[in-house]
C-alpha cells in the first residue's frame, strides 16, 4: 500500500462502536464528557477495565477488523488483539508528534484510526503528508468514518484542542500475515499477559 492517508468510511448502524462506549461510560453526551469532572486517564481506566474486553464491543471489533478493513489488503491479516483507546479534553493534548517505529512497530503495520466524536481542527489527529516532510495538518473526520496510514513511515500526533469538545477515539494496528515478524510483544488481560497480535 502506498505512503499515503486513507479516509473511508463505514456503516455506524452495523458496527456502533460509540453508542456501545456511551452506553458503557453512561455518558449519552460524548463530546461533553470533560464537563462530568474527572480526568482523562478515568476514562481510560474505564475503557481498559469495562470496555476492551465487553463482548459486544469486542464482537463488534473482531466484525469491523473482518468485514471492512480485512478487504482493503490482498492478503490474509495479523491484527492488534485489543484496540487502543484515546481521548482529549479541550485544553489538553493527546499524545506527542512520532512515528510508530520509534516505539518499536514494524514499518510494515497500518494504522486504522477511528473517532467516535467528530474529529476537526485541533481536536483532532495530526499527520504529515509524507514521510520526513512535517507539514503536520488535521484530519478532519466524521462519525461513520476512519483513516488507515502507515503510522510507522508517516509521522502524527496531537496538538492542545482549542475547541470546547472532547474528542474520543480507538485506533488498532494491522500488518499482512506474510511481513508480520513474530515477537514477545504481550499485552495485559484479566491479569495475563497474552499475545499483542492475533492471527484474523
Amino acid at each position: 500500500m502506498k505512503v499515503r492517508i486513507k479516509k473511508l468510511s463505514y456503516d455506524k448502524e452495523m458496527f456502533p462502536f460509540r453508542d456501545i462506549v456511551s452506553y458503557i461510560f453512561d455518558v449519552p453526551d460524548l463530546e461533553n464528557i470533560h464537563l462530568l469532572g474527572y480526568p482523562q486517564s478515568y476514562w481510560i481506566e474505564r475503557f481498559e477495565k469495562d470496555v476492551k474486553g465487553n463482548e459486544r464491543f469486542y464482537s463488534c471489533y473482531e466484525q469491523f477488523l473482518k468485514i471492512i478493513v480485512q478487504p482493503l489488503f490482498d492478503e490474509k491479516l495479523t491484527v492488534q488483539r485489543f484496540s487502543n483507546f484515546r481521548i482529549q479534553f479541550p485544553g489538553n493534548m493527546s499524545i506527542k508528534f512520532h512515528l510508530d517505529s520509534e516505539y518499536g512497530c514494524d514499518e510494515n503495520e497500518m494504522n486504522v484510526w477511528l473517532p467516535l466524536t467528530l474529529a476537526s481542527g485541533s481536536n483532532s489527529i495530526y499527520i504529515e503528508s509524507e514521510p520526513g516532510k512535517k507539514d503536520y495538518s488535521p484530519q478532519e473526520v466524521n462519525q461513520g468514518e476512519f483513516l488507515i496510514f502507515p503510522g510507522s513511515k508517516l509521522s502524527h500526533g496531537t496538538e492542545i484542542n482549542t475547541t470546547s469538545e472532547s474528542r474520543l477515539s480507538l485506533d488498532f494496528r494491522v500488518i499482512k500475515e506474510s511481513l508480520f515478524i513474530k515477537g514477545e510483544l504481550v499485552t495485559m488481560y484479566e491479569g495475563n499477559e497474552i499475545s499483542f497480535f492475533k492471527s484474523l
